[in-house]
């Protein structure tokens, strides 16, 4: 842990501490312990940070201000790498949790936070996934630019206003109502929808998707996923995707007791679950080589996201967008969330189904310093298909569901 001196930016008084990975499980223990005290970090989330394999012990990682010796902001940090234009790994962080206490807002605080974040990491910084006060403030820095603007659409399978709408308007039980009359409308329809699949593809469920992403027992085996992931901007291998899945940031109820800590945002769902699909065409079921067609699918509560999707054979896309919608439909899920570029045009296909759907582009931002090299490795042809590819789940998106 060290301490960092305060610059001017009109805050309450009060001091800066940053913390690296090294010292972070034994901080966040010391401030567990103090009665009704604020936690920048989540059980869950501690774990994840703990074992990122992209961290380094040295790597600061937590931004605090404290008043009076008690926290009341916080910013956190998530190491990760991108592939530059030799496809070589370059170190970043993203700027991921932001907090400041309601009377201590509009004071200054984030932007000194932010300040030392970009000195502690020479600039080396990303975001997205982003709330608008947090946009706000990476705007009025001046330092941020963006990288990518990727076009996505919101699929709404079933009524879902509570839990959209609920916590904003107030009146949960008369939205939840609303839901229900609805949704009984449309579960008829719902249950006939069977579209077809021209390719007869055999869907299989990989049962272990940790095993799926880990290396074998043997010394230096690789695990099977190896052979069938491709290069991706965040270059999103193997041992990375089984870190994921081993330490999600979201638990259900069943895992975890009513909330007893002070942790200011949400790490609890009544449901949540990561599924793994393959794909295999008529011509393809008898290979014994890897299979190269696969969809990770998140459940978080009522809604689906598609955090990644490798595919060799471009005809399994439309078997893959009919399995989304049958898959949304035997779970009972509400709306899906897609961004994959290659899926989008054969969801579009689908849109039958839906009671409505709509535009949710995601913007990815990166500070000016790294801008350069980046820029050279995303943009190195104005043709989308021969860019390294950005997935769904790449930042911390993966972990928020």
């Amino acid at each position: 842990m060290s301490k960092a001196p305060a610059k001017s930016a009109s805050p309450p008084p009060g001091e800066m501490k940053v913390c690296c990975l090294e010292a972070l499980q034994a901080h966040i223990q010391e401030l567990a312990a103090v009665p009704g005290g604020l936690l920048p970090l989540s059980p869950s989330r501690l774990s994840s940070y703990l074992h990122n394999p992209r961290a380094r012990p040295g790597d600061p990682l937590l931004f605090e201000w404290y008043i009076d010796a008690r926290l009341v902001a916080f910013r956190s940090l998530l190491p990760d790498h991108f592939l530059d234009a030799d496809n070589k790994p370059k170190r970043f962080a993203w700027l991921s949790g932001t907090y400041v206490e309601p009377a201590y807002r509009r004071r200054g605080i984030s932007t000194i936070l932010l300040k030392e974040a970009e000195r502690r990491w020479q600039g080396r910084l990303m975001y997205t996934n982003y709330a608008p006060a947090a946009k706000a403030l990476f705007d009025n820095s001046g330092h941020f630019v963006r990288l990518a603007l990727r076009q996505g659409r919101r699929y709404y399978l079933r009524s879902d206003l509570r839990g959209l709408l609920g916590q904003r308007l107030g009146f949960p039980a008369l939205l939840g109502a609303a839901d229900s009359l609805l949704n009984w409308s449309r579960e008829r329809k719902l249950r006939a929808f069977s579209p077809v699949d021209p390719l007869l593809c055999r869907v299989e469920e990989i049962e272990d998707p940790l095993a799926f992403f880990t290396p074998g027992k043997e010394k230096g085996q690789a695990p099977e996923a190896e052979a069938v992931l491709k290069k991706s901007l965040f270059n999103r291998d193997a041992p990375t995707l089984a870190w994921i899945l081993k330490y999600p940031w979201l638990r259900t109820l069943k895992q975890e007791e009513a909330n007893p800590y002070n942790y200011p945002f949400s790490y609890q769902a009544k449901s949540f679950a990561q599924r793994l699909f393959r794909f295999s065409p008529p011509g393809e079921q008898n290979n014994t080589s890897p299979n190269t067609n696969l969809l990770w699918l998140t459940v978080h509560n009522k809604k689906l996201s598609i955090p990644y999707l490798w595919y060799d054979n471009p005809e399994t896309l439309p078997s893959m967008a009919r399995h989304i919608v049958r898959f949304m439909i035997e779970e009972k899920l509400s709306y899906l969330t897609l961004r994959q570029e290659a899926l989008l045009p054969h969801m579009k296909n689908l849109t039958k189904s839906c009671i409505a759907t709509r535009n949710m582009p995601q913007q990815i931002f990166v500070h000016q310093s790294l801008g350069g090299a980046l820029a050279r490795s995303y943009n190195t042809s104005d043709k989308a298909s021969s860019r390294l590819p950005i997935f769904d789940g790449d930042g911390d998106v993966v972990f928020t569901g």
